[in-house]
């Protein structure tokens, strides 16, 4: 039977944070009372301390990014009723795989969190603005010069791809597709194409791919060993205008029930191996709660973040981690570079206690 996580605890933790971090502005303030989160799951957090040269070498990893909810309006979410579970997927792979449960956003809204995934920044954007590089050429937009994940990887010879659901082919720069309405892609959840290294450059945005080829590759059991995976619009829990205008309660079961299909998916192939990671992240939640060099009461909110194994057991984490946190993991396993603030090793951690 699933056990469901007290909303009251997520409210008590919400004000612990308030106070640690929003009344004194600082980036970095510790966060009280975290132990609390994990033993609402009946779990004691883990307080394994791995080293860099004990984490594990994956084979894979694979990040799938969903949207705009918070961790309480996910993890053992109800409906009005109180007593069916609008989650059970997300729920149960809380309960029963590996948990980040002082995991926060960056900033708000969408874009900036997506680009500290793959870049340790982001950049002091506060809007969903297109790309620079978007066909047809969008006002106002964004364009961005730093480091990425992408040199990292392919300077080490790690293969990556990004999918994008409903783009239309590969290497796509439009805003968003369809035209009509909010459109199912939309650009703001895809930040390789506004970084000039690759945008500009066919080999690499070629490396820019649709679920089809997602669904194609992972037949094969040939997924490269970096995938960043973006569902579309109404199975992200988004929503869109003209496609998919539910309640807020059906966009979740919705995303749920694609999340899962999805995750099946891909550990059912021949690509999720024995030393394969599979994070589950929300991109930024309600609120502007947040730690680890995210900017003081601009943050983007207590999160979901789960890790799915191959290795049995539940494992929870109380640590604070942010995006910075996830792009730290994948750049400390596989010995690259670190990026943007996940240089500042004092303050963002890699998610080593999570990983078996």
């Amino acid at each position: 039977m699933l056990v469901r996580c007290s909303r009251l605890i997520a409210v008590v933790i919400a004000a612990a944070l308030l106070a640690a971090c929003g009344e004194t502005g600082s980036r970095n303030a510790q966060i009280p009372a975290a132990q609390s989160v994990a033993s609402g799951f009946g779990a004691t957090s883990s307080s394994r301390q791995l080293s860099p040269s004990s984490a594990i070498v994956p084979d894979r990893i694979m990040v799938i990014v969903m949207e705009n909810h918070s961790f309480d309006d996910i993890i053992g979410a109800t409906n009005p009723n109180g007593y069916t579970l609008l989650t059970p997927f997300l729920t149960q792979a809380a309960q029963t795989d590996r948990l980040a449960t002082m995991y926060f956003g960056v900033a708000h809204p969408s874009l900036p969190n997506y680009v500290s995934m793959i870049a340790g920044n982001y950049f002091g954007v506060h809007d969903d603005n297109s790309s620079c590089y978007a066909v047809p050429p969008q006002k106002p937009c964004h364009a961005f010069n730093g480091k990425n994940l992408v040199d990292s990887l392919e300077a080490a010879g790690i293969s990556w791809n990004s999918y994008n659901e409903s783009m239309p082919y590969d290497g796509f720069l439009g805003a968003q597709y369809p035209l009509k309405g909010d459109g199912l892609y939309r650009q703001k959840h895809d930040p390789f194409v506004y970084f000039k290294d690759i945008a500009t450059n066919k080999a690499r945005l070629s490396h820019i791919k649709t679920f089809v080829d997602l669904k194609n590759t992972l037949n094969n059991g040939a997924l490269p060993r970096f995938s960043f995976i973006v569902p579309n619009e109404c199975h992200d829990m988004h929503g869109a205008v003209g496609f998919c205008n539910f309640s807020n309660d059906k966009l979740i079961r919705e995303g749920d029930a694609a999340v899962q299909r999805l995750v099946q998916t891909i550990i059912s192939s021949g690509s999720f191996t024995n030393r394969s990671l599979l994070f589950i992240v929300f991109d930024e939640g309600d609120n502007n709660l947040g730690c680890c060099d995210g900017p003081p009461l601009q943050s983007g909110g207590h999160l979901p973040a789960i890790l799915i194994t191959s290795s049995p057991g539940f494992v929870a984490s109380a640590q604070p981690y942010n995006h910075y946190s996830l792009l730290s993991t994948i750049e400390t396993v596989w010995n690259l570079p670190k990026i943007g603030y996940t240089s500042d090793t004092k303050n963002v951690k890699p998610m080593l206690d999570l990983l078996p």
